[in-house]
């Protein structure tokens, strides 16, 4: 269970983190950065107890879109939580709570010109 959080908490992490450098969010990313918010915050005091895990934190900060930073982070966490029962749970439950907010899906098409298909397909299409 622990290994599985690391990699969500980022997943809902990473709009409010972007929305604080300045990211311009449409409602879903809003909704997302707002659980993001909440996570990052505990996430960010827990962990700044341990001078490495506070650098890791400070860094996906400063570029919230960089996979190693995000990497590192996930790294930092699973470690944190292995031995923060009180964080795992936090962040188990509030996972679990906001898992609606990914699979909402927004579609936009722009379509200039005559004669022009669209086809979108969102959610478990399967073509038979």
């Amino acid at each position: 269970m622990i290994d599985s959080i690391p990699p969500e908490a980022i997943r809902f992490v990473q709009p409010y983190l972007e929305k604080a450098a300045g990211k311009v969010l449409d409602a879903a990313g809003t909704a997302l950065a707002e659980v993001g918010g909440r996570l990052w915050s505990r996430i960010k005091a827990r962990m700044g107890k341990r001078p490495a895990a506070a650098e890791a934190v400070k860094e996906l900060e400063r570029a919230p879109a960089d996979a190693d930073a995000q990497k590192l982070v996930e790294i930092h966490l699973k470690r944190t939580l292995q031995q923060d029962k009180e964080l795992r749970a936090f962040l188990a439950v509030e996972i679990e709570k906001a898992q609606p907010l990914l699979s909402q899906v927004t579609q936009t098409a722009r379509i200039i010109g005559d004669k022009n298909t669209v086809i979108q397909v969102g959610g478990d299409y399967k073509q038979s």
